[in-house]
């Protein structure tokens, strides 16, 4: 595996190459020539390739596990509910208040009163809750044109691609 302190000596040669042969910038060939002889660069780019490549299999694989996990714990707490509610419903019928057990009691108690949603649509605006977030997508059209307050565009960067993976 590549290393960082191989990937440090790596840029570092690199840098120094290009700072000789300051013609290697306008030259794809021959920069490819000169990385390909003089460095390890491309069996540096292709070890670093597969380990993020079996990164993004792991990442994927986890994400597909917490799926599953997530689609496992709500089972239970369908089943814990389902539970809570058939001795609720039992105690009702039997009308016992309190079941005392080594492992826990059981109590039935008063619950105050709950707001029941019918239809949100017809709700006053005063009382609804608004979400307030900034609008990116504004924004940007803005800050193309002017300056705004508390907001700014990045200088953009580069990214890697990976087709393939």
């Amino acid at each position: 595996m590549a290393t960082k302190y191989s990937v440090d000596i790596l840029r570092r040669t690199i840098e120094l190459l290009l700072e000789r042969y300051p013609e290697l910038k306008e030259d794809e060939d021959l920069k490819a020539d000169m990385l390909e002889g003089s460095t390890d660069f491309e069996e540096t780019m292709e070890k670093l390739l597969r380990r993020t490549q079996d990164s993004i299999y792991l990442a994927k694989a986890c994400q597909d596990a917490e799926r599953d996990i997530h689609d496992r714990r709500k089972r239970f707490e369908k089943r814990v509910e389902f539970g809570r509610e058939m001795m609720k419903r039992l105690m009702e019928t039997a009308d016992v208040r309190k079941l005392e057990f080594p492992t826990a009691t059981l109590s039935l108690m008063n619950t105050p009163p709950q707001v029941v949603i019918l239809n949100e649509y017809e709700i006053p605006d005063d009382f609804m809750r608004i979400k307030k977030e900034p609008n990116k997508v504004l924004l940007k059209e803005m800050l193309e044109k002017m300056d705004v307050r508390g907001a700014t565009l990045s200088n953009g960067g580069t990214a890697l691609v990976i087709r393939g993976a």
